[in-house]
């Protein structure tokens, strides 16, 4: 079962590398060169949790942050940052607490860190639940929203970005991640010191009979 668990964590550690780079990233939608207006089609436009670019020239790109205060932004937008903020949160405290979980990490010991291990798993299940919810989400929005564009033939029509791809990976990886570490926990060799054995008494040997007799 510890197999099982070490690879639970070197999974965690893959999944938790796909989450931030769908926090940090810019490519949560960009702009489709079929869909969107012929005269469009030379530029490219793309946008992010965080950011939003466009570049006319190619090279060349416009960056802004929405140009909006947080408390202006869509409340959907708000929300999804706060779940992939969390998910960075949970999946690195998820590799840590798995970590010290590990045989060759000697920090803790005993039921500690079979405990350290349950709570990392528990954690990277989170992170990817959150990842799950945020990018799912995020391209409902995309689908209705390439829906709605390409109905009213405006200029530019968004579709998926590499982002999305990347964290469906990242929440599937920390879902199996966190399963194996939370459940294949190497349990039976710190258990083995609360384990008691037990011996049926021995049977006394018998002695010289008495000889006196009590009436």
């Amino acid at each position: 079962m510890a197999q099982f668990g070490s690879l639970g964590f070197g999974i965690g550690f893959l999944a938790t590398a796909g989450i931030l780079y769908c926090l940090g990233s810019r490519y949560w939608q960009i702009n489709s060169q079929v869909s969107s207006q012929q005269v469009n089609r030379g530029i490219q436009s793309y946008a992010g949790l965080w950011v939003r670019c466009m570049s006319y020239i190619p090279g060349v790109f416009q960056c802004d942050n929405y140009d909006e205060s947080y408390l202006g932004l869509p409340a959907a937008l708000q929300a999804q940052r706060a779940f992939m903020v969390i998910a960075g949160i949970f999946s690195v405290a998820g590799l840590v607490a798995g970590a010290l979980g590990q045989d060759c990490i000697h920090a803790i010991s005993g039921r500690e860190k079979i405990y350290a291990a349950r709570a990392g798993g528990v954690l990277m299940i989170s992170a990817g639940a959150l990842t799950l919810a945020s990018i799912s989400w995020y391209a409902a929005e995309v689908v209705a929203q390439f829906h709605q564009e390409t109905a009213t033939q405006a200029s530019f029509a968004y579709q998926f970005g590499v982002a999305l791809f990347v964290g469906w990976a990242a929440s599937g990886l920390a879902l199996v991640a966190g399963g194996l570490m939370a459940c294949c926990t190497c349990t039976e060799e710190y258990e083995e010191d609360y384990r008691y054995s037990y011996n049926p008494p021995k049977a006394a040997k018998a002695g010289p009979r008495s000889t006196s007799e009590y009436v």
